[in-house]
């Protein structure tokens, strides 16, 4: 069978393949966006000074904290998690069982993305006052 000949300047047909796949692409990183460059919205967040880092979950997933306080994180789960504070130097890693407490100290008032760097789809916010 003879290779097939393109005409120049004539595109590719369009197919089902060509269009599903950028189209999940899209979907799966839509959501991580979350409007476009600020973190998730957080209409009640939780006032403490204690996260669990569990099997896909913070809990609470929304914290609001004083700046200059300190969270205590802990890994409830069998992997390990990390509880990374995007925009910042806080990217405190635990092992499966584990509790760190990590200082507010260093930020600045505002609300922040917070991801595993694990687990992409475990994502929060921080709202630090």
């Amino acid at each position: 069978m003879l290779p097939a000949v393109r005409a120049e300047g004539v595109s590719p047909p369009v197919t089902k393949r060509s269009i599903v796949g950028p189209a999940v692409a899209l979907l799966l990183v839509a959501p991580a966006c979350h409007g476009g460059g600020g973190a998730a919205p957080c209409p009640n967040p939780a006032s403490t000074n204690a996260v669990d880092l569990a099997d896909f979950v913070l809990d609470p997933p929304c914290v609001a904290a004083h700046a200059g306080t300190a969270l205590t994180l802990t890994d409830t789960g069998k992997a390990p998690h990390t509880y990374t504070v995007t925009g910042t130097s806080i990217n405190v890693k635990l092992d499966a069982g584990g509790t760190q407490t990590v200082s507010l100290s260093a930020i600045a008032p505002g609300t922040y993305v917070v991801i595993c760097e694990y687990h992409m789809q475990i994502r929060g916010t921080l709202e630090v006052s």
